[in-house]
């Protein structure tokens, strides 16, 4: 069973580590200037007291892709760039500002700085649920509370902790990917195909997720013609082939419900810049600037009263819309964001690539640790039944090194491989983190103290803290002692912490004054 006071200490250590961040931008926002940098950062205009508060305090959480984010749920998509980013995250971010938003609030802040209240908000919500998720999940499938918990404590100091809080859809999409792993591992089939569709939603890896269906279902063939061969007979055959094509339709029925949100987001964007008619009016914006044969830009008509930005005036078709298929997405990651097989690796790019190092060195070592132990288990995908496995599978294997790892192994192996290849690679970080549970049980199986009687004494102390006082879980458990004692921890512990907490401290600096930390 789990230990309720281990769900109060991951949760409440998770939201005193985004208070930690949020003060932590505000000093780092308020004392360095912000550089000049060329990207998406429309002018919002500082109309009270209220609208001067909140960018006080909160106005390095707009950064970067945060302020396409924000300017999504406030306007909708109005620019084909906009496409890139999907949908879940700005209509939550626009549903709660309609809920919150009211004349008197109105009459001190602007309805963007409601939205940027609403979108740290929910980011602070979702993270925190995340941490609860990730460290459930991991009690089922590494079989070891203590490494379990450890993992939920590593996640709420990840390296790309920043885009957790920030308005950007890290936090939401770790969520709904993560609960829709706990889901599957409980074997709720359908209510993980439909978390994850949501996922999907929210970011376009979301349908690297089939991947856990493909699997978890050519395993089940497997094993049922296996089943078949040592028991051939007729009533057999028939049960196995009745099986086998359940397991195949529900192989469809899943991946068809993951891939749903990606195509009809693309439907989306071709019916808005291929055809006339108009679908989803919630994101249509209707002005007058529409069909005007002028582009405006944002800084030029900020000042106009009850200014909306004008949808992108596209007189010619985009040339995307004749391909086969018409897909936006690959052609917005191309023209505006330069992604593309080794379309990135440019002499230019070689601090971008510095950035991405250390995340993927640690995959790799996770990769090569993980198929050192497990050697026997691998090399047949896990697929090969009990009866054949070698002598030295029969061992029960608990924790990082369990049978249950390796299809989250090859999960993070797809995203570090395609990170590398096709994308901007320094946001492997925030990629890898915000998708991977394994990143955690890896790191959690490297710096959990051994199970001597000083570390079930700490645990100990953790649970009894906890029920003495909640807030003290925030600041006594293992990894904070860790982290106060560093010193003394052994050395994979101090390169593995030292990671986390240089990325932590580095990113709210970089990320909060528009320097290149995306």
């Amino acid at each position: 069973m789990m230990d309720c006071t281990r769900d109060g200490s991951v949760v409440t250590f998770a939201v005193f580590t985004r208070v930690v961040t949020i003060l932590l931008q505000i000093v780092s926002n308020n004392l360095i200037p912000d550089h000049e940098a060329d990207a998406f950062n429309p002018e919002w205009k500082i109309n009270g007291v209220g609208d001067q508060v909140v960018y006080t305090l909160l106005g390095g959480f707009t950064h970067w892709d945060s302020a396409h984010f924000l300017y999504i749920a406030e306007y909708g998509y109005t620019k084909e760039e906009h496409f890139a980013f999907f949908p879940l995250y700005p209509f939550l971010l626009s549903f709660t500002k309609e809920q919150a938003t009211s004349q008197q609030l109105l009459m001190f802040m602007s309805e963007h700085s409601v939205i940027l209240i609403c979108g740290i908000a929910c980011n602070l919500t979702f993270f925190a649920i995340t941490a609860l998720v990730l460290y459930r999940l991991s009690v089922i499938v590494l079989r070891n509370e203590k490494t379990a918990y450890q993992a939920a404590l590593l996640f709420s100091i990840n390296p790309a902790a920043i885009f957790m809080t920030a308005a950007y859809t890290e936090s939401l999409f770790a969520m709904l990917g993560f609960l829709a792993m706990l889901l599957l591992e409980k074997k709720y089939i359908f209510s993980s195909s439909v978390m994850f569709a949501v996922a999907t939603a929210t970011r376009s890896n979301g349908v690297v997720a089939c991947g856990f269906f493909l699997y978890l279902f050519a395993r089940r063939i497997i094993w049922e013609l296996f089943c078949l061969h040592r028991c051939f007979n007729f009533k057999a055959m028939v049960q196995s082939f009745t099986k086998t094509l359940v397991y195949l339709l529900l192989t469809i029925v899943t991946l068809i419900s993951v891939f749903c949100p990606f195509i009809i987001f693309q439907y989306y964007a071709y019916v808005k810049f291929c055809t006339d008619e108009k679908l989803f009016s919630y994101f249509e914006i209707e002005h007058p600037w529409r069909n005007s044969p002028d582009v405006f830009d944002d800084a030029d008509v900020t000042e106009i009263e009850d200014f909306s930005p004008p949808l992108q005036n596209v007189h010619e078709q985009p040339s995307w819309c004749n391909n086969s298929p018409p897909i936006v997405y690959s052609h917005i990651q191309e023209k505006y964001w330069n992604n593309g097989l080794f379309k990135y690796y440019e002499w230019k790019q070689i601090p971008n690539f510095m950035l991405a190092t250390p995340m993927v060195v640690f995959c790799s070592w996770a990769v090569w640790d993980y198929c050192r132990v497990r050697w026997n288990y691998i090399k047949y995908l896990g697929l090969k039944p009990k009866k054949y496995k070698e002598d030295d599978d029969d061992k029960i294997h608990i924790g990082y090194y369990g049978d249950g790892v390796f299809v989250y192994l090859c999960h993070m192996i797809v995203l570090v491989v395609f990170g590398v290849l096709f994308m901007n690679v320094q946001v492997i970080t925030r990629f890898i983190s915000s998708s991977c549970p394994l990143f955690y049980w890896f790191a959690a199986a490297m710096t959990t103290p051994s199970t001597t009687n000083s570390s079930e004494e700490n645990n100990t102390s953790d649970n009894s803290s906890s029920r003495d006082n909640i807030i003290d879980s925030a600041t006594d458990n293992v990894l904070t002692r860790q982290i106060l004692s560093i010193k003394s921890q052994d050395l994979k512990t101090k390169i593995i912490l030292g990671f986390f907490l240089a990325y932590n401290l580095l990113g709210i600096i970089l990320h909060c004054n528009f320097l290149p930390w995306t």
